[in-house]
């Protein structure tokens, strides 16, 4: 993980806030999905890394757009994003808290982008599982 790979995820949040704006921001929305990868726990690191500074989620509380299915799940995602980067570093608890918080992006991204959730992203399916009993 580098600070290039919290940049990456700041461009994410960003696409996903934009998507959440438009009737129709599907094409953004997969753009962000892309971004994420297919390990809960590498997310969280990433999305909490020291590599954010000086970037700030605090504009997710904000986001307003239309009320179609596509913008409400994009606008959903960049505010469990701001959720995840705000947990910790405390421990192994708070790790995998941020990891079920980043599984949630990823499932209101995929929604965003029109594909079924979790598609294709079978270790953010076992975390469900194994973690949160889904």
């Amino acid at each position: 993980m580098s600070r290039t790979d919290a940049e990456v995820y700041h461009v994410a949040f960003l696409t996903l806030s934009q998507a959440g704006t438009m009737a129709d921001g599907r094409r953004l929305a997969r753009a962000a999905l892309d971004v994420f990868a297919d390990d809960p726990t590498w997310c969280s690191d990433v999305i909490r890394s020291r590599g954010r500074s000086p970037f700030t989620y605090d504009t997710a509380a904000g986001l307003t757009g239309p009320g179609v299915p596509t913008a409400v799940a994009a606008r959903s995602a960049a505010r469990a994003m701001a959720r995840a980067a705000a947990v910790p570093h405390r421990g192994d608890e708070e790790w995998y808290g941020a990891a079920g918080i980043m599984v949630e992006v990823i499932w209101h991204a995929g929604r965003a982008a029109g594909v079924p959730p979790l598609e294709g992203r079978q270790t953010c399916q076992d975390h469900l599982r194994d973690f949160h009993g889904r």
